[in-house]
């Protein structure tokens, strides 16, 4: 006797793809920021380590107002918000030159990308049987893995190395 297939709602495969495509941007990103930084703006390591840290720390800070957020508003609109700050604030920074402008985009590149973690993890439990939690969320957690494995390789197949349109490629995804 075989198993029966089990088929998830569309939004998690939904949600595993987008997941997968945002942690491939910030896996490149983050991996090539200090590159750009110092290659092509010519900014101090100082600077440089500062811009670089403030990403994980701003989307932490982001995930613990994400899930307030989404017990208010919704999960629907932060997501957009997340997605949508997301890409404006890489522009942002792909255009900006002035240390404390980069600074401003990339820490709030890292809050509003914070949101995207926790809210789409809790429609996807929101939508899921609690009995199949466990197969769905280790299927993210691989998507994550595999897109921090693949980000850096595909920057270095780009040859992307102080290339501004790096970042206008993940403003893009």
């Amino acid at each position: 006797m075989g198993r029966a297939r089990v088929t998830h709602h569309p939004y998690v495969y939904l949600f595993v793809c987008f997941t997968f495509l945002l942690t491939l941007a910030d896996a490149t990103f983050i991996l090539f920021l200090p590159l750009y930084l110092s290659s092509v703006l010519k900014m101090e390591p100082i600077h440089i380590g500062v811009l670089s840290g403030i990403v994980p720390l701003a989307a932490t800070l982001g995930g613990f107002l994400a899930g307030s957020l989404s017990d208010v508003l919704g999960r629907k609109p932060v997501l957009i918000l997340s997605m949508f700050a997301y890409s404006v604030f890489m522009i942002g920074f792909a255009l900006s030159k002035e240390p404390v402008l980069l600074f401003l985009f990339v820490f709030l590149k890292g809050f509003f990308s914070g949101f995207f973690s926790p809210v789409s993890k809790a429609l996807m439990a929101d939508v899921t049987p609690s009995e199949y939690h466990l197969k769905v969320f280790s299927l993210r957690y691989l998507v994550v893995n595999i897109a921090y494995a693949l980000g850096p390789l595909i920057g270095l197949l780009a040859d992307i190395e102080g290339s501004i349109e790096s970042f206008y490629v993940a403003a893009a995804v």
